[in-house]
C-alpha cells in the first residue's frame, strides 16, 4: 500500500511539473510582429519575439501584431493598407520579344510580348520587310522571337525588325 502510494505521489509531481513546463513553453513562443515606423506607418520588418524579450526597440519605431502584414504595407492609424505597386516603366531600346500574334491585314500586323520586371508588356507593332518576307514563306510563326525598336523611343511607334534565333 504505501509502495502505491509513493508511485501515486510521484506520478503526481511528476504531472504538475510537466504541467508547469508546460505553461513555461506556452510564455516563451514567439509571436509574429511587425516593425513600424512611427512617423510614417510604413512596415520596415516582420520579426519573431517573445512577449518577454529583452531585445531594444529602436527609437521612432513600434511593434504591432502582424498576423497577414507584409514589409511596405502602411499603418493609417486603425489598419494596414497594402499599397498599390507601381508598374515600372518599359525601356524603349531595342530588345528581343515573342512573337504573340501575326495580322497582315492591319496597319501593325505584329503582336510581340516581353516580360520586364516581373511584367509582362505586349505591343502591336509595324514590320520590317525582312519580317514580311519570313511571313509569306512560313518562317515566321508565332513563339519566334525578333528583335523590337522603338522609333523615338515612343511605345506607340514599335517596330519588329528581325528574326532572332534562339541559341540558349
Amino acid at each position: 500500500m504505501l509502495y502505491r502510494i509513493v508511485v501515486l505521489s510521484l506520478l503526481i509531481l511528476l504531472i504538475a511539473g510537466v504541467a508547469q513546463t508546460s505553461l513555461a513553453q506556452e510564455s516563451q513562443e514567439p509571436v509574429r510582429k511587425a516593425l513600424v515606423k512611427s512617423a510614417t506607418g510604413e512596415v520596415t520588418n516582420i520579426i519573431l519575439i517573445t512577449t518577454d524579450s529583452s531585445w531594444a526597440l529602436p527609437a521612432g519605431y513600434e511593434l504591432m501584431d502582424a498576423d497577414s502584414v507584409s514589409v511596405g504595407d502602411i499603418w493609417d492609424g486603425e489598419q494596414f493598407i497594402t499599397p498599390p505597386k507601381e508598374v515600372p516603366a518599359f525601356p524603349t531600346s531595342t530588345h528581343w520579344a515573342t512573337v504573340k500574334a501575326l495580322n497582315p491585314g492591319v496597319l501593325k500586323p505584329l503582336t510581340v510580348e516581353r516580360t520586364w520586371s516581373g511584367y509582362d508588356y505586349t505591343f502591336d507593332c509595324y514590320v520590317s520587310t525582312e519580317l514580311v518576307d519570313l511571313y509569306l514563306a512560313g518562317k515566321l510563326v508565332v513563339g519566334d522571337y525578333v528583335l523590337v525598336d522603338f522609333v523615338e523611343h515612343d511605345t506607340d511607334k514599335c517596330l519588329g525588325t528581325l528574326k532572332v534565333y534562339k541559341t540558349w
